[in-house]
């Protein structure tokens, strides 16, 4: 199936009066103050030119959830919301198809549903009922290859993918990065308190943000400003050619009354595609599209609401899994209303040329910042702040050729968690997570500083970790390096380089499992292969527990080809290799010295 835009037309007033010549055009960067691998044929200024889980019981550092090396994760404090206590194990969120085919939600793929559950009243491409239900067989998931057993499904895509991976490492650098090219939007400003918005704090600015949104995008396009003031709204549907400018001292402040996010549209929720709550930001289907400005866009969550879902969504985070794993069509998989899965701060799905700039987002209901299927995604200076479990930083998802540069990330789980989707859903409907420069951030959070996973089932490839500080501000980092993957994932994570780290105490600096543990496990052992990791420079002050810890998922797929070198970890205790590591070939290390001794681990373990 061929990925196809969903255009659904609705009514709202145009007053295109309201947009003028853009005054306040986002400012360029100096080549100065890019990355490395940035030289002049790469810069900011060129590249402008183009066209285009917290405390216990929440997120991946839940009260009880273990990995393969037997070790807790823990370290998130109860300070935050002491409600948190009764709540569920953890979740991770969501992913896209193999073949580069379109995610089974679209409408083209799903004609009886696009006939009969699209609401073309109501803003947004993909609104459907609550109760709705799709009919159409041919809407089903496409089933996994005939005769191919569940447990072959993970060597099935490891041989599609990594047979022809060729010239990787950080040569490619340089080239990957002139592909990734910031979209440009003309040169037009439309301010939303032409359109009705108000920045009181009070009124309900939704009406506003829709009509100045689909005003500026009749005109062509151009900048959605929004001035200083708070701005509280509902959800908000970006399209083609938007910029959504949060000026200096602006702040978009959102509901949390959940019937506002209704009708339910697509998602990609822990790495399984439903129709769900919308997000409180999203775009489809868009090119040249994206968020910016110094400004702040506050989920405005809080233990009263969406975190007290944590108590209650065990239920339908155990449903969906079970919908991924029986081959459920995603269409069928209604949310929302009566259930309890909450909505990611900003989601944008299938789109192309996307930048992310300059504004803080905080108090995420769940992932801040999830972009999926997306490509040629821009990244840069913006801060991710949460305090509770799953309100992870940055996680993209199914997305090809991002570039995450200088951002502030501190969050109560993963700060930056790269996904490719869900066991079975990851198989059949996402494509890998490849192409990502992740460079010049300060990374403080209380689970992975850059994880991998564990929702990866599409595989992950040509990862690039460069000149970033890991910080523990918070308390409780736990790993600077996180590659995880259950035993039900399959997929691949490969190709993996990191060097010029900086990193403060941590529980442990490296830790890749192929038996991480979160929420309720549902499926068939189909195991996740390891491959080419590299980790070139890093100097660690102290870590609380084993510095390393390598397991693989089996004995059948081992991780093997993991290189460690010029590591300092000044204080340590011993032994540096957790004793949990197993499963695992061609470890090696050079130059590495753990409290001052050099760190010679074997080289295989069964």
């Amino acid at each position: 199936m061929k990925r196809t835009n969903r255009n659904i037309a609705f009514a709202i007033p145009l007053a295109l009066a309201g947009c003028g010549p853009s005054s306040n055009d986002t400012p360029e960067l100096s080549d100065a103050s890019l990355g490395p691998w940035h030289d002049g044929s790469s810069s900011a200024s060129e590249a402008s030119q183009g066209v285009g889980d917290g405390t216990a019981g929440i997120g991946d550092a839940v009260d009880g959830a273990t990995d393969v090396g037997g070790q807790p994760e823990t370290g998130l404090t109860m300070a935050d919301s002491a409600w948190l206590d009764a709540s569920p194990d953890g979740l991770d969120a969501a992913e896209p198809p193999l073949d580069g085919s379109s995610h089974p939600l679209d409408a083209s793929s799903h004609p009886s549903d696009a006939a009969s559950s699209l609401d073309a009243t109501s803003p947004g491409a993909d609104a459907v009922s609550e109760d709705a239900v799709a009919t159409d067989e041919d809407a089903s998931a496409p089933p996994l290859d005939a005769g191919v057993p569940p447990d072959a499904v993970g060597s099935q895509v490891d041989a599609q993918w990594l047979a022809a991976d060729a010239a990787t490492g950080w040569n490619t650098v340089p080239t990957l990065l002139g592909r990734i090219v910031e979209p440009t939007f003309p040169s037009v400003d439309c301010d939303i308190t032409n359109y009705g918005g108000v920045g009181d704090g009070v009124t309900d600015n939704t009406g506003a943000f829709a009509a100045a949104i689909s005003a500026c995008a009749s005109s062509g396009g151009g900048k959605v400003v929004v001035p200083a003031g708070t701005f509280f709204t509902g959800p908000i549907e970006l399209k083609s050619n938007i910029n959504l400018y949060v000026s200096a001292g602006a702040t978009i402040k959102f509901t949390t009354d959940p019937t506002k996010y209704l009708p339910v549209v697509e998602v990609s929720w822990e790495g399984s595609l439903a129709y769900n709550y919308r997000p409180l930001i999203s775009a489809h289907d868009a090119t040249n599209v994206g968020i910016s400005g110094p400004g702040t866009i506050d989920g405005n969550a809080t233990a009263n609401d969406w975190y007290a879902w944590a108590a209650k969504e065990t239920a339908d985070q155990t449903l969906i899994r079970q919908d991924n794993a029986n081959g459920v069509p995603p269409a069928q998989r209604i949310f929302g209303a009566g259930h309890y899965l909450r909505p990611s701060l900003i989601e944008f799905m299938n789109c192309t040329n996307v930048l992310f700039a300059d504004f803080t987002a905080e108090n995420s209901p769940f992932w801040t910042i999830h972009p999926v299927f997306c490509t040629n995604v821009t990244a840069r200076g913006f801060t991710s702040l949460g305090s509770v479990g799953n309100t992870d930083g940055f996680d993209p998802e199914s997305c090809v050729d991002v570039l995450i540069d200088s951002a502030t990330i501190r969050v109560g789980d993963d700060s930056i968690a790269i996904k490719a989707g869900r066991d079975r859903d990851g198989w059949t409907y996402y494509t890998p997570s490849e192409n990502i420069v992740i460079e010049n951030c300060t990374l403080t959070s209380k689970v992975g500083g850059v994880a991998v996973g564990s929702e990866m089932s599409a595989g992950v490839r040509n990862v690039y970790i460069e000149n970033d500080t890991f910080s523990n501000a918070t308390g409780s980092l736990q790993y600077a390096l996180y590659l995880k993957a259950a035993v039900t994932r399959g997929g691949f994570i490969s190709d993996v380089y990191a060097e010029q780290l900086t990193v403060a105490t941590v529980s442990q600096f490296f830790y890749l499992t192929g038996h991480y543990v979160s929420g309720t496990v549902v499926g068939t052992p189909v195991y996740t292969s390891f491959n080419n990791i590299n980790v070139d420079g890093a100097t660690v002050a102290k870590t609380t527990l084993s510095p390393f810890l390598v397991a693989g998922s089996d004995a059948t797929q081992i991780a093997t080809e993991i290189h460690l070198s010029n590591v300092t970890v000044t204080t340590a205790p011993t032994p540096a290799l957790d004793t949990g590591s197993d499963h695992y070939s061609a470890l090696t290390t050079t130059n590495v010295v753990v409290d001052g001794v050099a760190f010679n681990p074997p080289g295989s373990a069964p």
